[in-house]
């Protein structure tokens, strides 16, 4: 290589966006770290914990008035990676299409791009970008397109984990709902974990750092009330020792399905609402996790019924892990910049 490429990250977290966004470029912006590359955010909002985050680590941040603001113009980047496919540029494709433009005018637009019916890439003009990034399992290969679970961005701590073999007697489950949890998901999932039959698990709840005050004490309340021995896991930097712990899980349908698959932990997925349970259907088609239903919407007997099966069944546990850790690697970030650096000559 020449010399470092320069990164620049467009994104946007907290709030109904989440923090998956976020994460999953600041997993990229390490990876490029690590080679040598130098690297630059820029957000429209961002939730203060990843501003601090960011800020320790020493990368830059420049603040975008609006989700469709350009950037200025001399910004001095070779490459600029987009995950800011948020509801408010699905609802305005054009304005979207525009504002990559804009991007491009000044630099080389990487487009990760969403999955299922909310992929992008298809309906944009072709100049909107040199190269889309679709890292989910399902996704059909096309020209300028990087797809499939073989791209999923992961922390390196999920790469080549060994092979899990599950236990026996399954007691321990691991509940995590994202980093915000808006639609109040963890307390549902705990409701309906007081429904199961059998003797009291030992669960373990993540609780994300996008949190409010009030998600939390409704969780705080459940879990004093709940028949099983509940402990918090407040605002983790890692989940993988945890999943490491656990024998199933339930979970939001964001990038933390991946990181379960990499664990080779069985698990159910509950959906934020009908799209993202539309979109996870590849991903449940390749046999790693069950359907747990969407949100305001969860039978909390049905779910209480699956966890059971999956707890009663170890083949079905082994079945699972090994169809999650044959899917995802945890190499998707090395093969995104091997890809990257081989296309990309800095100025």
């Amino acid at each position: 290589m020449a010399r470092p490429i320069r990164f620049g990250f467009r994104t946007d977290s907290g709030g109904d966006y989440g923090l998956g966004h976020f994460v999953r470029c600041r997993r990229l912006a390490q990876e490029a770290i690590s080679r040598g590359h130098a690297v630059t955010f820029w957000v429209s909002r961002c939730h203060n914990d990843g501003l601090a985050v960011l800020a320790a680590e020493g990368i830059p941040v420049g603040h975008l008035k609006t989700p469709f603001a350009p950037l200025l113009a001399d910004a001095d980047i070779d490459c600029l990676i987009v995950d800011d496919l948020h509801r408010d540029c699905l609802a305005d494709i054009g304005r979207f299409s525009r504002s990559l433009a804009g991007f491009r005018s000044l630099t080389r637009v990487v487009l990760i791009d969403g999955g299922g019916r909310h992929a992008v890439r298809d309906r944009l003009p072709k100049d909107a970008f040199d190269l889309a990034l679709a890292p989910y399992a399902g996704e059909t290969p096309g020209p300028r397109a990087l797809v499939g679970a073989a791209y999923c961005v992961l922390d390196r701590e999920y790469e080549n984990l060994p092979r899990r073999t599950c236990a026996g007697k399954a007691a321990n489950v691991l509940v995590t709902c994202g980093g915000t949890d808006p639609f109040g998901l963890t307390e549902e999932v705990l409701a309906a974990l007081d429904d199961m039959a059998g003797g009291p698990l030992d669960i373990r709840v993540a609780v994300g750092a996008g949190f409010t005050g009030a998600v939390r004490e409704g969780i705080a309340t459940a879990c004093r009330r709940s028949r099983h021995v509940v402990a918090l896991i407040d605002a983790p930097a890692s989940l993988a020792n945890h999943m490491a712990r656990a024998d199933v899980a339930v979970a939001t349908s964001g990038l933390t399905k991946y990181e379960l698959a990499a664990c080779g932990l069985p698990s159910l997925l509950v959906s934020i609402d009908e799209d993202h349970r539309d979109i996870n259907k590849a991903f449940l088609a390749e046999g790693t996790a069950w359907d747990g239903g969407v949100a305001g919407q969860i039978d909390r007997r049905a779910l209480a019924r699956q966890l059971n099966d999956l707890i009663a069944d170890r083949s079905l546990r082994q079945e699972m892990a090994d169809r999650g850790q044959s899917l995802v690697d945890g190499r998707g970030c090395r093969r995104i910049f091997d890809e990257l650096e081989a296309r990309i000559d800095p100025r």
